[in-house]
């Protein structure tokens, strides 16, 4: 859990990202919503032996099409497999148990969102 300050989410995926590799030669690849497409996301986690599969935000004007990212086999595989992620999520915010927590504080909340939503791995 982190205080969320606009750029939590990014800072945390890169220390799960940076644990999850430790100790492995093997490049392994991580989907991401439109909210991770940042040049300087990107090439964090690119220095980390990622493949970084983000979504892209709309073309702005100055951006060339296309991208190492999107033209990788595994692009296709991560978009068409990122609803198995997202409706778990959305539902645990919009119907289930964390749709308005009534804790404060972050460790209340990390142990009531760890009960509701175990890790996996």
């Amino acid at each position: 859990m982190t205080h969320a300050d606009g750029y939590a989410e990014r800072d945390a995926a890169l220390l799960m990202l940076q644990q999850k590799q430790e100790g492995r030669s093997r490049r392994i690849t991580v989907g991401a919503d439109k909210a991770y497409d940042s040049e300087d996301f990107v090439s964090t986690v690119r220095e980390l032996n990622v493949t970084p599969h983000v979504t892209k935000k709309r073309q702005r004007p100055h951006q060339q099409p296309g991208s190492a990212n999107t033209r990788h086999p595994g692009y296709a595989v991560s978009l068409s497999r990122r609803w198995l992620v997202e409706k778990g999520f959305g539902w645990l915010k919009q119907t289930g148990p964390l749709r308005q927590v009534k804790l404060r504080g972050l460790e209340k909340v990390d142990c009531y969102s760890s009960s509701v939503a175990p890790r996996t791995t």
